[in-house]
């Protein structure tokens, strides 16, 4: 604090109206009291008595001596602790001595800390002028009684309502917040005004049947967005990454360019992260383009119902297909002709730590494969928007401006039934509201499983909201009903997983996060920035609001819940970095192999150095050559029979070698190895009777209470015997590490493929894994896990039969079919 002379300040003692404290103050502490009890004497006061308190010692002094003292120095008065009828009284007193006095507003409670703040007191705490510094510390002290470490909200909070009781009020567990949401309001993303110029698709330089085609769709004006596209010149065929929020019209601008200049014969490739995401735009360029054909090319289960009727010829006019579904064809060595323009959708899912280097991949081959095909990738906000448009020789066109108002609000809550009841308001009051564009509002609530989507859809469901769950492990059908309901208006709300907060395209007016995670990992920037641009819509609503409910006892690792929220609140975006170890740099070297033929090593180098690769290592040849991947003939490199069946069907190089030594007999080994089953919970009734607050079979807290269960803790009979059945049936291996070790999980998929075998389907496998074990295995995931089964084996039927080995061939065929169900 600044230093200061010494200065009188007048307070007084709020429990007896005769008596005043006047404090010595020097350099921000008090030195000295003086406690001055007064008598009314007509209109003023006059001293009755007299004493000093100084190092805590009280020293009687005469009252016709505290003149001299108010006399010495302007006395300064604490105005705020004063009501006006005794203050009249009290300055009477100082104006009849002919003493100076001046006002000021201080502190009670710094007065407690026997300390003075002159800096004044802007804000209230119980009705009280309290400076910013005790309203901080007074903050702090609750929140930490709470157990909430981070003020940050709360800082925000006090500086915008000034009183430190409304401020806590957000952080009482039986705060509502749906009654005053502007409360629990972090901050508010604006829509900036247009600042460019907006262009009419009727003033745009295109045949006008393909302009009648675009009005036709209600488009008759091009967003923010689209404008500055055109304007950098997007119709004279350059590559272009176009970075903006959801729903700002990104899609639009690669159907605008291959169109502008389509003729007979050319094709648009539109690449996509997700089935689903896939699958919709399948639909809708059907839908926008009649006289056009349009496939999809996408891995298609074996277990599940699929699409009806799906187009997958590669001479159509608009091939949709997944990173992966179009990357198999390349890496088959087959070939799309006349591709003139390609389109990759969310082309910031090169930050993804295992498909980034897979993308990275695919679009350095796309580039040699059609040099004069105009590449555009479409992106949400990253860290470093420049070089990533450098790295993948595109021209940035980047608007950040948002075409509606985002407020986004954090809600502090009591474990999980807190968020639920919470989650359950929002919806009902975001239900009732209706946008000056006539659109009720409805819900997206994202959770981090599939098992949760459906568990939190069923509990909106007995509070008398309309929900569904949502997710990838959905029937293509129910989630087509799904989509149909919601943007009818007739579902409340959809509960879906952070997984495909790509693929969601639903008109929400609010998004509500129940955790911050993504299965046990926690959110990453660009996932959140993703999942919150799905609030509001600007056809559909005025604003939008996205939620993040927070529990201050929650954890992501070493992570509270609450730390990670501002973390995703004050960072914007990260940047691109893609890691390549040796493992990854080999399959990227092996997949330029297997997608083109006759390269030279030099030719191999330069396409593998494009994008975000390391340096090329002759090595790599070396150990693909070695294994019997590639061979080399006149210094030109071919992939071989065994190496087009690794590259082709996505299969480690670890995996592949493992598949092809593998000589024994039960071919089950080989999923068992390679292809662990990932998702195994425990009941909700089994984590009770066990005490366990984790619902992860494999979490250690989890093994350690099942394996070492204490005998002296009383379980039910029923609880005695399914504890008793998963121990024997999974836990019984005797493994020194166990158990820790890989057996259980082997066990579980040998259980699994037997229930399969004697044709049960994945739910019946399901409520069996229950009933006897206690576990909860969400049958999506089952299934997704055997149609992954199948197309190992798949592979692995193809590798027994290149080298001969019948037995085993015969065998996973065998295998193969058992999973299908025949």
């Amino acid at each position: 604090m600044e230093k200061v002379s010494l200065m009188l300040i007048a307070v007084r003692n709020k429990k007896k109206k005769d008596e005043v404290e006047i404090l010595e103050y020097l350099n921000g502490k008090i030195i000295s009291k003086y406690i001055l009890i007064l008598v009314q004497d007509g209109e003023r006061f006059v001293p009755k008595k007299f004493r000093k308190i100084e190092n805590e010692k009280e020293t009687i002094l005469m009252p016709k001596e505290s003149l001299k003292l108010l006399r010495s120095d302007t006395l300064f008065i604490s105005k705020d602790h004063f009501p006006e009828e005794i203050l009249n009284l009290f300055t009477n007193m100082i104006n009849s001595y002919g003493a100076k006095y001046d006002f000021i507003s201080i502190c009670r409670f710094c007065l407690i800390e026997n300390r003075i703040n002159t800096k004044g007191t802007p804000y209230t705490y119980r009705s009280e002028p309290i400076c910013e510094l005790c309203a901080k510390s007074e903050i702090t002290k609750d929140l930490n009684y709470k157990g909430i470490k981070d003020t940050k909200l709360a800082e925000k909070l006090l500086k915008r309502y000034s009183d430190v009781d409304r401020v806590l009020m957000v952080f009482d567990p039986k705060f509502d917040p749906t009654k005053d949401s502007s409360i629990t309001m972090y901050d508010k993303i604006d829509a900036s005004p247009l600042d460019i110029k907006i262009i009419k698709i009727s003033d745009l330089d295109m045949p006008i049947e393909v302009k009648d085609r675009f009005v036709s769709r209600g488009i008759n004006e091009l967003t923010p967005v689209q404008s500055i596209a055109i304007a950098n010149g997007l119709f004279k065929g350059g590559n272009f990454l176009v970075m903006s929020e959801t729903a700002s019209g990104k899609t639009l601008i690669g159907e605008l360019s291959f169109f502008s200049r389509y003729k007979k014969g050319d094709k648009l490739l539109y690449l996509s992260p997700l089935v689903s995401l896939s699958l919709q735009k399948y639909e809708d360029f059907k839908d926008n383009y009649p006289n056009n054909n349009v496939s999809l090319r996408v891995g298609l289960s074996r277990i599940a119902e699929n699409p009806k009727d799906i187009n997958r010829s590669l001479d159509s006019d608009i091939i949709v297909g997944t990173y992966e579904g179009i990357d198999q064809i390349l890496r088959s060595g087959l070939t799309i002709n006349g591709v003139s323009t390609v389109v990759i959708d969310e082309i910031h899912m090169l930050q993804d730590k295992e498909r980034g280097p897979l993308l990275d991949s695919l679009i350095s081959r796309l580039y040699k494969l059609y040099p004069k095909a105009q590449f555009i990738g479409l992106s949400a906000t990253v860290g470093n928007p420049k070089d990533l448009s450098e790295t993948l020789k595109m021209e940035l066109v980047s608007y950040d401006k948002r075409p509606v108002p985002l407020e986004r609000h954090v809600i502090f809550c009591s474990g999980h039934g807190g968020k639920l009841h919470i989650i359950s308001r929002i919806i009902r009051k975001e239900n009732s509201e209706v946008s000056s564009k006539g659109h009720k509002g409805q819900v997206i609530v994202f959770s981090n499983s599939r098992k949760n989507c459906h568990s939190l859809a069923e509990h909106f469901k007995t509070r008398g909201i309309n929900a569904a769950a949502y997710h990838s492990g959905l029937p293509f059908k129910e989630r087509r009903e799904i989509e149909t309901k919601f943007w009818k208006g007739k579902l409340d709300t959809v509960v879906t997983t952070a997984a495909l907060a790509a693929g969601v395209d639903f008109p929400a007016s609010a998004v509500v996060f129940e955790t911050l995670s993504m299965g046990i990992e926690p959110l990453k920037i660009f996932e959140f920035q993703q999942m919150i641009g799905r609030a509001g819509r600007p056809s559909f609503h005025d604003k939008g609001k996205a939620y993040l409910l927070i529990d201050p006892q929650e954890k992501y690792g070493e992570v509270s819940e609450e730390e990670h929220c501002f973390y995703l609140l004050d960072n914007k975006s990260e940047k691109v970095d893609i890691q390549y170890d040796n493992d990854i740099s080999l399959e990227r070297t092996l997949s330029i192999i297997s997608t083109f033929s006759n390269l030279s090593i030099s030719e191999i180098k330069r396409n593998f150095e494009m994008g975000f690769a390391p340096s090329f290592d002759n090595l790599f040849i070396d150990s693909l050559k070695k294994e019997g991947l590639i061979e080399i003939k006149a210094d030109k490199v071919n992939i071989t029979k065994f190496g087009r069946i690794v590259s082709s069907n996505f299969l480690k190089i670890s995996h592949a070698l493992f598949i092809k030594k593998f000589n024994k007999d039960d071919v089950r080994e080989i999923i068992f190895e390679t292809l662990p089953f990932p998702n195994t919970y425990l009941t909700s009734k089994l984590q009770a009777v066990l005490k366990i607050d984790s619902s992860s079979l494999f979490s250690g807290t989890t093994l350690e209470k099942i394996y070492f269960q204490n005998r002296k803790e009383a379980l039910s009979k029923h609880g005695e015997e399914v504890l008793i059945n998963l121990l024997t049936e999974f836990f019984s291996c005797g493994c020194k590490d166990a158990p820790y070790c890989k057996c259980p999980k082997i066990e579980i998929g040998k259980r699994l493929l037997d229930l399969r075998k004697a044709k049960l389907s994945p739910h019946r496998i399901s409520e069996e894994f229950r009933k006897e074990y206690g576990l909860k295995i969400f049958s999506a995931d089952l299934i997704n896990w055997l149609d992954s089964a199948i197309r190992t084996l798949e592979t692995t039927e193809k590798i027994f039969t290149l080298y001969g080995k019948e037995k085993q061939r015969k065998a996973t065929i065998k295998e193969i079919l058992n999973i299908v169900g025949r």
